[in-house]
């Protein structure tokens, strides 16, 4: 195994990310999945991730009732959201870290509904029976 990190599902970590625009920063993300502990894959270089966001309007679809991918969560001392209709491959490279951080158990649990309901959908439009 070559972890950089020991990123694990439902572990927050901090990466550098080339956003929308191309614009280069450092976001926060939640762990959905690790190659390097993916039994049927040789590779170990990727994560795949939520992305956290702060952003106001996202408070917005809970107060109208029509949420449709999105858990509220405490992070870094506010209300943020995880994004499970966001999922982003970032490379596990020296620009990535683990943080303190944890979720709670209803955070994650929320989390694996909404990130379920999204693959419900892709399933749905790709004609992907189980």
């Amino acid at each position: 195994m070559n972890s950089r990190s020991n990123i694990k599902p439902f572990d927050i970590f901090l990466a550098k990310y080339n956003g929308q625009y191309n614009k280069t920063s450092r976001h926060y993300f939640i762990c959905v999945y690790a190659q390097d502990i993916d039994i049927n894959n040789e590779l170990s270089n990727d994560l795949y991730g939520l992305m956290i966001t702060s952003n106001s309007k996202y408070e917005h679809f809970f107060e109208t009732g029509f949420n449709d991918y999105n858990v509220e969560i405490r992070f870094n001392e506010k209300i943020s959201y995880a994004l499970c209709d966001k999922i982003l491959r970032i490379p596990n490279d020296k620009y990535v870290s683990k943080t303190e951080y944890t979720l709670t158990k209803g955070e994650t649990y929320t989390i694996k509904q909404y990130l379920n309901k999204f693959i419900q959908e892709l399933k749905r439009q790709t004609n992907i029976k189980e």
